[in-house]
């Protein structure tokens, strides 16, 4: 859609823990354990759009 065809996701992604851990690393942190874990939840549009105003939303 050509509305959205510059966006730029506003959050940053790493696909591994190790990827992660890698960048604290070069950060100066010692990394004592890394891991990914998936969450999921259920919310209703009403709660979804709430927890998206508390915050997520400053990133647009």
């Amino acid at each position: 859609m050509e509305t959205f065809a510059h966006f730029k996701e506003p959050w940053f992604y790493l696909e591994t823990a190790k990827e992660y851990s890698s960048l604290f690393e070069k950060c100066c942190f010692k990394v004592v354990f890394s891991k990914i874990e998936t969450v999921t939840t259920s919310h209703t549009p009403a709660e979804v759009f709430r927890i998206f105003s508390s915050g997520a939303i400053a990133g647009f």
